[in-house]
């Protein structure tokens, strides 16, 4: 048997430039994204991005920005060489979105790169080319306006593993769309043109009056969501939120359209998504997924844009404040007859300076209780039965109701639901038969749950379809909900209530078991509900007389 003992030896730039492709270019659209990138540093007010095959054959980017001088244009495709930073201190307040030099390097490596430009005080415009990991050709003069075109050519085709795996060009044309849509998105101000295999498929002017930001959103989002997104808009001393989040009426099957910006850069956060979902609560029925699209601009030095190659993650210094006021401020844009606006909003990159609350007319964001998000939520240890469940934080153990406590939640909601119009509904999948002869006698009463938001309707003698039912009322079992209903005899509020405790059940998986309890904690104390009404510390020894005298059975 013979061991293999290699050395160790310095990888050839070739090499290293192939590795960081890997880590920054995954496909057709990330190479997109860094291109725009550096012309939006640049200053363009227009971009024009074209494709041919998805991306794959081809993909150039032309801009009308700050343009490179010739003496700068191989130093442009050189790895690590960037305008953007030139002292480790520049990391700590980064306001460009590009800036850590390895995009045109990295993608040199793996395609053909040809660079022209024309500088701002220049007369001329020269081109540089670069085969897939060969050298740079000198500059050389061509017509170009003022600004810059990158133009990419066989993307991976020196490296066949990694095209293997690039999808059809209609799967990377898709991404490539919907990449240009988000960064519409999330800068207003600057003009979008995108064409696919030499026609023109979509343009985004820029918003400079309410005309022209009305024409710009129904471009980006659609006219559904234009008409029927509801605005946000907050500021704290950490950060300033504004866009839109779409109601339950307009949520998908699908995360298609879940925008999410920082200081103009699309980022994936689960913290702050984390936020958005508790904001929404128990609104969206099961299955379905919430739409949004908000931009948050918080100050340079407030956030670390250096923790990931791709510079799709960002990391907060005060995270806990910014994932407060983000829940808030969905939340509050979320309640009932939410005030009517425009879809506009003028928030660019931030200032280099702390954000201030606004001097005239601010919107107030509460700091959301302690009892809500993130990490101070008591511990989920375990179930007891279809209600109960074992919580444990640093005072203890304790037995939490977790449906009287979702109960009271309910009924505060149905109460402010019903001050502000009639009750939104949410349809039920396989409505459900409820036999009662005395509730369907009663036209009364079934006229009275109407107004609770519960559509039954009369379909014999002694029969009721449930087809309906309010949409703040948490999951429940159809059917048992349907059967309590038709037998409670209380009044229709209180009816109501005692069907969505009978009905109540906790979920089965451990997964959604903790998401939901973390979910309902968190809106329990947005509407000032104190759980700990429905909380009974318990000592070891009272832990045990508990699991004597109830066991993990309902009272």
């Amino acid at each position: 048997m013979s061991f293999l003992d290699p050395e160790i030896r310095p990888l050839g730039d070739a090499l290293i430039n192939q590795i960081a492709a890997g880590e920054v270019i995954e496909r057709p659209a990330s190479a997109l994204k860094e291109l725009v990138e550096n012309s939006l540093d640049a200053g363009a007010t227009e971009i024009d991005v074209e494709v041919d095959a998805g991306g794959i054959e081809r993909l150039q980017v032309r801009d009308n920005g700050r343009g490179i001088r010739r003496d700068e244009l191989a130093l442009a495709l050189s790895r690590h060489c960037t305008s953007k930073i030139a002292r480790a201190e520049d990391l700590e307040a980064i306001a460009s979105l590009g800036f850590r030099g390895e995009a045109l390097a990295s993608l040199c490596a793996v395609a053909e790169l040809t660079l022209t430009s024309r500088h701002h005080a220049a007369d001329t415009a020269f081109a540089v080319h670069c085969a897939p990991g060969g050298a740079i050709s000198a500059p050389e003069p061509r017509p170009h306006p003022p600004g810059t075109t990158v133009t990419v050519a066989r993307l991976f085709a020196t490296i066949p593993g990694r095209r293997r795996f690039l999808k059809r060009p209609q799967t990377e044309l898709l991404h490539v769309q919907q990449l240009v849509r988000r960064l519409a998105f999330c800068h207003p101000e600057i003009g979008f043109t995108l064409s696919v295999d030499g026609r023109r498929v979509a343009r985004y002017a820029p918003a400079r009056d309410e005309v022209s930001a009305a024409r710009r959103w129904r471009a980006v989002f659609g006219p559904e969501f234009q008409r029927a997104a509801r605005p946000v808009a907050a500021e704290t001393a950490q950060v300033r939120i504004a866009g839109w989040v779409g109601g339950p009426e307009l949520a998908s099957s699908q995360i298609e359209l879940q925008y999410l910006a920082v200081n103009g850069r699309m980022i994936r956060d689960r913290q702050l998504a984390h936020a958005i979902r508790l904001a929404y609560d128990t609104l969206l029925p099961p299955g379905r997924y919430a739409v949004y699209a908000l931009h948050l601009a918080v100050p340079a030095e407030a956030l670390d844009a250096n923790v990931h190659p791709a510079k799709t993650e960002v990391r907060f210094h005060a995270l806990r404040d910014v994932h407060d006021a983000l829940y808030s401020a969905v939340r509050h844009a979320l309640e009932p007859a939410p005030a009517a606006a425009p879809m506009r909003y003028e928030l660019s990159r931030p200032p280099r300076r702390e954000l201030r609350a606004a001097e005239a007319g601010p919107v107030h964001v509460p700091r959301v209780p302690d009892a809500a998000p993130v990490a101070e939520l008591p511990a989920l240890v375990a179930p007891l039965g279809r209600r109960f469940v074992l919580v444990r934080d640093r005072r203890g153990d304790g037995v939490l109701d977790v449906c009287g406590l979702a109960v009271e939640l309910f009924a505060r909601r149905l109460r402010d639901a019903c001050a502000a119009g009639p009750v939104a509904t949410r349809p039920l999948l396989f409505p459900p038969t409820v036999q009662s002869p005395a509730l369907a006698a009663d036209e009364a009463r079934c006229a009275a749950f109407a107004t609770l938001g519960l559509d039954l309707s009369v379909i014999g003698p002694a029969s009721l379809v449930l087809r309906a039912v309010p949409i703040v009322l948490p999951d429940v079992d159809p059917q048992a909900f349907a059967a309590a209903l038709g037998s409670a005899t209380e009044e229709p509020s209180a009816a109501l209530r005692s069907a969505l405790t009978a009905a109540f059940r906790l979920p089965e998986s451990a997964a959604e078991r903790r998401s939901g309890f973390e979910r309902l904690l968190a809106a329990a104390a947005g509407h000032g509900i104190d759980a700990g009404r429905h909380l009974r510390e318990l000592d070891e020894a009272a832990l045990a007389q508990w699991f004597e005298t109830r066991g993990p059975r309902d009272p």
